[in-house]
C-alpha cells in the first residue's frame, strides 16, 4: 500500500474548503420582513380609507441554502405577535413581540393597541369604527401574508 501524499493534502484541503464555505449551517443566515396593522374604516364619502400603525420587524434564523425559511419564521413570528397583542387588548407587550420570538423592533411596547387603532381611527374619521383590522407581514418573497383580526 503506497501512501499518496499529494492525494490526501487534496482530500484533507477540500474538506477544510467545505467546512469553512458551510461553516455552522444551524442559523448562517438571517433575513428579516416587516410588519404592520392595518385599518380599513369608511370615509364620509362612503370610500374605505386605510391607517397603517407600521414599524415591526422581526428576523428569522436558517441554514445558508434554505434563506426563505428564515423569511417564512420572521414572518410567523411577525402575524404571532400582532395577533396576540391585538387581542389582548392590555397596555402590556406580550413576549411573542419581544426579541426572544425573533421580534426585533416593536413600537407599540406597553400600549393597548386594539384601543389605539380604535381611537386613531375614530379621530380621523369622524368618530366612526374600523370595518376591519388587519397583520399585514411585507418584504421580499415568503415574507408577504395577511391576516384578519377583526372581525375575528
Amino acid at each position: 500500500m503506497q501512501f499518496n501524499l499529494r492525494k490526501t493534502i487534496c482530500t484533507v484541503g477540500g474538506t477544510l474548503a467545505m467546512v469553512a464555505f458551510l461553516g455552522n449551517t444551524a442559523y448562517a443566515l438571517k433575513r428579516s420582513c416587516n410588519g404592520a396593522y392595518v385599518a380599513e374604516y369608511k370615509t364620509a364619502s362612503g370610500q374605505i380609507g386605510k391607517l397603517t400603525f407600521g414599524g415591526i420587524q422581526a428576523t428569522g434564523g436558517c441554514g445558508r441554502l434554505v434563506p426563505n425559511r428564515c423569511r417564512e419564521r420572521a414572518r410567523n413570528a411577525l402575524l404571532k405577535c400582532m395577533e396576540k397583542h391585538e387581542f389582548a387588548n392590555k397596555p402590556s407587550t406580550p413576549i411573542e413581540c419581544t426579541s426572544k420570538n425573533r421580534v426585533r423592533k416593536y413600537p407599540y411596547k406597553n400600549i393597548a393597541i386594539g384601543t389605539k387603532i380604535f381611537q386613531d381611527v375614530a379621530k380621523i374619521s369622524g368618530g366612526k369604527l374600523p370595518t376591519k383590522v388587519y397583520a399585514v407581514s411585507s418584504g421580499r418573497r415568503v415574507c408577504n401574508a395577511t391576516k384578519i383580526l377583526f372581525p375575528g
